[in-house]
């Protein structure tokens, strides 16, 4: 049976000890060449392995201080959904419809109520 690649025996170690729950978000990894003689494995293979740890997001590398495993933000608290909009009540606004005019489209047929313009641009009659 074949053995897998030294590269993944390393990262296979890290993602055991992550789940083993033995790092923690934010821990520091070991130095590259604590790890190097940990894993019996040249540096190299370690940093081969940490940089594929970095692209798939588990470990950050830090500038100057190493690697640390990586944080994620904090799950974000669920919004509120925002209410369906209510349908349109002409009637609040002061528009009545027109008479003859219901079955056009758009607001056509709608005339000031309490007086003013009505949709042509002509002065509304008051009817009591």
């Amino acid at each position: 049976m074949a053995t897998a690649p030294r590269t993944q025996q390393v990262i296979d170690g890290i993602r055991s000890r992550i789940a083993a729950r033995l790092l923690c978000a934010g821990d520091r990894l070991p130095s590259v060449r604590q790890s190097a003689a940990r894993f019996g494995v040249s540096p190299a293979t370690v940093v081969e392995a940490y940089d594929r740890l970095v692209a798939d997001g588990v470990i950050q590398a830090v500038p100057r201080s190493g690697f640390s495993l990586a944080t994620w933000p904090a799950p974000r608290p669920a919004r509120r959904p925002t209410p369906p909009p209510r349908p349109c009540d002409r009637s609040v606004l002061g528009f009545a419809p027109v008479a003859g005019r219901e079955r056009r489209g758009g607001d056509a047929g709608l005339r000031l109520a309490a007086g003013g313009l009505d949709a042509a641009g002509g002065a509304a009659t008051r009817s009591a």
